[in-house]
């Protein structure tokens, strides 16, 4: 797949781009890091507080409900972190 379509640019100018290059790193259809951390809350609350009925149930409602946001788009926890970071004051 080429990132650019037309065919007069001059040499140079046009890359060839796999869409493996641009996806993001998903395990299970979450992102990676959104991913690491639902499996560190279920771990904690299953190992360290010692409550696997509340720690299993809860790791696979957080992830449920991660691949569900992600499933039609893949770069949406990305965009609601550069939502939270936005400075209200920018505001119109």
């Amino acid at each position: 797949m080429a990132l650019d379509t037309d065919h007069n640019s001059p040499d140079g100018f046009r890359i060839e781009l796999h869409t493996q290059i641009s996806a993001p790193i998903t395990l299970g259809g979450v992102p990676r890091n959104l991913a690491i951390l639902v499996g560190t809350i279920a771990l904690v609350i299953s190992l360290g507080l010692k409550a696997p009925f509340l720690g299993i149930p809860l790791g696979i409602g957080l992830w449920a409900v991660s691949y569900a946001l992600t499933k039609d788009d893949p770069h949406f926890f990305e965009a609601l972190k550069r939502h939270l970071h936005h400075p209200p004051h920018l505001e119109g």
